[in-house]
């Protein structure tokens, strides 16, 4: 059977089956028609609860259960299971039977490591013809526990660029699974280019600043080492110099949600460059529309690198009714563009891009606003009208 050569394939979900008396044999001569007992999916379906079931059910106990289908009991009389022990409850469950066998489909699902007996008893069965009836068969069923997951490593860290500016406010370091929180800075710190650790280089807050998932970390680099004037700049100067290199090290004791270490630490060099004071300005980015009719994506190329997280959500896409174009946002190398691929096929006509004016480069300077502002400094409109309203773009998609 198709079935039967899927359970013999898997080894994890069959043990030997002994018989219990003088016609027992040995698994290795065992006759390949009697009756198997396995641990088996009920179905194909890649999550599809496992059961118990009799394989290669014999002829006569069929015959027998389609003349006159036996009750939940009777059934329970010809198979059950117990839990290590057989003077242990029998495991409730229903039972139903298929052209695969017998099936004793739990109330719980079997647990990997556990030991379970299964007694196969055909003799049990009311009206099976005399001398038709099999030997018990006794066997002990284990499901092997599931392969332990790969450690946890680090998927990426953002700027990913090879240099940034000495006035840089964050990183963002994206792991490949949950990670516990707390203490996270006993393992994550700045070295320059000697290995020598930059101590008080990042802010550290009682409240680790960790997406929902617990998979992205912002390291949030000490506004008072960065912005001028302030007294932190002033006693121990940047966190990072122009000219120098610096490193960012993750050591592996760094523990995920389930407290095993990462797979290996993680260490990257950065350039150092001069300071970043202009904002970002969407009047110089450039816009590559896709044509109609397609689902290509829309590029648009920016004027310098910007927040990689700020990036996904503060730039969206609005058609001429002003409703949101659906779609997926990704954000190119070196955050130096943005990709939208709609959801739908693009149509001829008028659209939008549409900048929130919170989005910011890599030293935290907005949209028409420096990180750095001088508060004596009489204000400067910006020309746009209310600095609260989103930038709008304009383009055209050609029929």
């Amino acid at each position: 059977m198709r079935r039967a050569a899927q359970v013999l394939a898997t080894g994890a979900l069959v043990a030997l089956a002994t018989g219990s008396g003088a016609g027992a044999v040995q698994d290795a001569q065992r006759d390949p028609h009697a009756p198997r007992l396995a641990i088996e999916p009920v179905g194909d379906a890649p999550d599809a609860p496992k059961a118990f079931v009799v394989l290669d059910l014999p002829n006569a106990v069929r015959e027998t259960a389609a003349a006159r289908p036996p009750s939940h009991e009777e059934w329970r009389a010809v198979l059950s299971v117990h839990v290590e022990r057989e003077d242990r409850a029998a495991i409730l469950g229903r039972y139903r039977l298929d052209e695969l066998g017998l099936w004793l489909v739990p109330a719980f699902p079997p647990e990997p490591g556990v030991r379970y007996r299964a007694v196969f008893r055909p003799a049990a069965l009311a009206g099976m013809p005399e001398g038709a009836a099999a030997e018990p068969l006794t066997a002990d069923l284990r499901l092997d526990p599931p392969p332990p997951p790969p450690a946890t490593a680090v998927l990426a860290v953002h700027p990913d660029t090879d240099d940034v500016p000495e006035n840089l406010l964050r990183f963002y370091v994206h792991f490949a699974a949950p990670m516990s929180r707390g203490d996270v800075h006993r393992f994550v710190r700045l070295e320059s280019a000697s290995g020598r650790e930059i101590e008080r280089a990042f802010l550290e807050l009682d409240e680790e600043l960790w997406d929902r998932a617990g998979r992205r970390l912002t390291l949030l680099l000490d506004p008072g080492r960065v912005k001028s004037g302030l007294r932190p700049r002033e006693e121990e100067g940047r966190a990072l110099e122009a000219g120098r290199d610096v490193a960012l090290a993750i050591d592996a004791g760094l523990l995920d949600a389930a407290g095993r270490p990462l797979a290996a630490p993680w260490r990257r060099t950065f350039r150092v460059g001069a300071a970043d004071r202009d904002p970002p300005d969407p009047s110089r980015w450039r816009i590559a529309p896709p044509p109609a009719g397609t689902r290509d994506p829309l590029r648009v190329v920016l004027d310098e690198a910007l927040d990689h997280a700020l990036l996904h959500r503060m730039i969206w896409i609005e058609d001429a009714s002003g409703l949101d174009v659906a779609g997926t946002p990704e954000i190119g190398p070196a955050e130096r563009s943005w990709i939208f691929t709609p959801d739908a096929e693009w149509r001829p006509g008028g659209y939008d891009l549409r900048v929130d004016r919170r989005l910011e480069d890599r030293a935290g300077n907005r949209v028409g606003r420096p990180f750095e502002v001088d508060l004596a400094a009489p204000r400067v409109d910006s020309g746009e009208g209310d600095d609260q309203k989103p930038v709008m773009l304009p383009f055209a998609i050609a029929p």
